[in-house]
């Protein structure tokens, strides 16, 4: 079964209610959906987690979690006007991964040479090779932006494509197929019932507490 944002949604909410949905059930289709999207970005780190195992060697996965590879064609390159660096906005936000693996790969359009990631950008454009070759473009990443070492609009590049780490994009509606590894569902359903089910209220005048005076003031 292909799960999206709204069948688990609705199953969670299924669970939780006994059954059919009520009218007035106490749970929003909106915020549980939500609920969903962070669950799923916490599971990706225990995920990647597991892969690396406990003592490295052979059990050490270093390799992306290919189902949350999300591609992104055709991202435009705009150009910053106070400083004149050359960007792209990132079309939703990313979970953190060791050396900033959450943004995969940033090309030229049609291109199977990504750009190079710099971690010390500020360090690299001191150094002789700081501008890099005309074919190898650098990058770095400044909040929901990824700024090019050189305008590279000037090289005639006027869109990129973009692959990221995510497992559920700010831009994934509740109908879209999600990009789940089907033996976390579970997992992830059971994390979101645990956080957004309704406590039954303290009977404090009924749970043989000898000081209802201490806790019912």
């Amino acid at each position: 079964m292909i799960e999206t944002l709204g069948t688990m949604a609705e199953r969670i909410i299924r669970d939780l209610s006994g059954g059919d949905i009520p009218s007035d059930s106490p749970y929003k289709f909106e915020f549980v959906v939500e609920h969903v999207r962070d669950v799923m970005a916490e599971d990706l780190k225990l995920e990647v987690l597991q892969r690396r195992g406990a003592s490295g060697g052979k059990e050490d996965d270093r390799s992306p979690i290919t189902q949350f590879i999300a591609t992104y064609p055709d991202v435009v390159v705009k150009v910053e006007a106070p400083t004149g660096r050359s960007y792209i906005d990132l079309p939703t936000s990313y979970p953190s991964l060791k050396f900033n693996k959450g943004i995969y790969w940033v090309s030229k359009m049609q291109s199977q040479k990504p750009f190079i990631p710099v971690a010390y950008h500020s360090v690299v454009l001191q150094l002789s090779h700081g501008d890099f070759e005309r074919d190898n473009q650098g990058y770095y990443v400044e909040g929901l932006k990824v700024f090019f070492l050189r305008d590279i609009t000037k090289d005639e590049i006027k869109k990129v494509l973009l692959k990221m780490i995510v497992p559920a994009a700010d831009t994934l509606g509740p109908d879209d197929p999600l990009p789940l590894l089907p033996e976390n569902v579970s997992r992830i359903m059971d994390a979101v019932k645990q956080r957004i089910q309704n406590r039954a209220l303290q009977d404090r005048l009924n749970d043989n507490n000898p000081n209802l005076r201490g806790t019912n003031v």
